[in-house]
């Protein structure tokens, strides 16, 4: 491959992780923004605490990755290359395991907090985990060609080199994504499921229920949709050994930050899809109605009241 194109790609990417990452700490600080508004606590609750860890691991995530890039271009020491490498495989982990906590949670709550659902996506999780774990330590086992593969490792193009070890690290890499992905699938065709299925429930006791595309919108940003989508994308282009993949991988794994950020930003505004929100929202709809209708009952029959005992007052309508 042209080592000008690799570079441009390296590049390239960079500059996405850099734009993506600005989106989404502009979003964090939006979801911290509305705790306080409302006088709520940022740092409570799991998942609000899972949302202060991947928002430090997304922050070290682009801060190695431009060291990454600034450092490629000044020839530093392999080692130093080396070392800056396995933070950011290790640290990408993190954030990928994060992301899964904060989904997984989330399918947790909106099926009524029952362990079986989410007990094959934390096996999952665990097993790419364990994946991403492996993997470095077969880099431990390359010897002196390991700054080079790591760096090579991070941009997706390890089909350069000829180790033995190399085809294990690709193995291992593959499965690690492919496990992630397993755990993004199940846990958005969950949450999909569940949105669906409450919909129906509320159309029922609701007289005035979701439009489709309130529905839609709810199955895309709270179902972890988005991420499973791209992380496809990404290990297509990691098993194809594609330019691409050095493009996209800093933006997408952003993404994965932005995706549970927007999901709890709903959370906090209440109009997130699950049973106790818009049930909550159903009960409080109905009891608004129903006040306002025996007030208008009130009204009505204290206008009836008045004009009846005027007529009765009224000499001419005696007559």
């Amino acid at each position: 491959m042209d080592v000008f194109a690799t570079i441009g790609a390296e590049y390239l990417g960079t500059t996405l992780d850099t734009a993506f990452y600005g989106v989404y700490a502009t979003l964090f600080m939006l979801f911290i923004g509305i705790h306080r508004y409302r006088g709520k606590k940022f740092y409570k609750g799991v998942p609000n605490i899972a949302m202060i860890v991947l928002f430090v691991l997304c922050t070290i995530f682009w801060t190695v990755d431009v060291a990454i890039e600034f450092y490629s271009l000044e020839n530093i020491r392999l080692e130093e290359t080396n070392i800056l490498a396995t933070v950011f495989t290790v640290v990408y982990g993190l954030i990928d395991l994060t992301t899964q906590i904060i989904l997984i949670y989330r399918c947790w709550i909106i099926w009524h907090r029952r362990y079986i659902v989410v007990v094959l996506p934390l096996i999952l999780a665990i097993c790419s985990m364990g994946a991403y774990f492996f993997q470095i330590r077969s880099w431990c086992n390359i010897g002196s060609n390991t700054p080079t593969v790591c760096v090579c490792v991070v941009s997706g193009l390890i089909f350069n080199f000829n180790d033995g070890l190399i085809s294990v690290i690709q193995a291992l890499g593959e499965l690690g994504f492919a496990s992630s992905l397993a755990v993004n699938v199940s846990v958005t065709a969950l949450i999909v499921g569940r949105i669906w299925k409450l919909s129906k429930e509320f159309e029922e006791i609701n007289q005035s229920p979701d439009r489709p595309y309130n529905i839609i919108i709810a199955m895309v940003l709270e179902s972890g949709l988005v991420v499973a989508v791209a992380q496809l994308i990404w290990l297509v282009l990691f098993t194809l050994h594609d330019i691409g993949y050095p493009v996209i991988s800093g933006a997408i794994t952003e993404l994965y930050a932005i995706t549970p950020t927007i999901l709890m930003i709903r959370v906090a505004l209440g109009t997130a899809y699950d049973s106790e929100t818009k049930l909550g929202s159903t009960i409080l709809f109905q009891r608004d109605r129903q006040q306002t209708q025996e007030l208008t009952e009130i009204a009505f029959s204290a206008t009836k009241s008045q004009n009846s005992k005027q007529n009765f007052n009224d000499p001419e309508v005696n007559i």
